[in-house]
């Protein structure tokens, strides 16, 4: 999958949790790799699961953008399940036109 953030292209790609491991050298639900814009989420969790895996990883992408890579993962896990549950509750306020 492909997806759009801050005007860049991002591959989106599942992988299983070993090679999730193989890839950050531990045990991770998701990856950003921002100098490959790519997106890797882990393919044996629960829909939902990677849906929020997604959404933590989407933000360290825009941190990496906007220079503030330093404070990303305290960002992502604040903001993460926030903007999850918003989009979830609200899709079609997301959908675009």
């Amino acid at each position: 999958m492909i997806v759009r953030i801050c005007g860049t292209r991002w591959k989106v790609l599942e992988r299983t949790e070993s090679e999730l491991e193989k890839i950050c050298g531990k045990k991770v639900e998701g990856a950003c790799i921002p100098h490959l814009e790519t997106i890797y989420i882990n393919s044996e969790l629960p829909e939902h699961r990677k849906a929020v895996a997604f959404t933590h990883e989407a933000i360290h992408a825009v941190c990496d953008y906007i220079g503030l890579m330093q404070k990303s993962e305290w960002i992502a896990e604040s903001l993460g399940p926030a903007l999850y549950d918003l989009i979830s509750d609200f899709p079609e306020k997301y959908r675009r036109s």
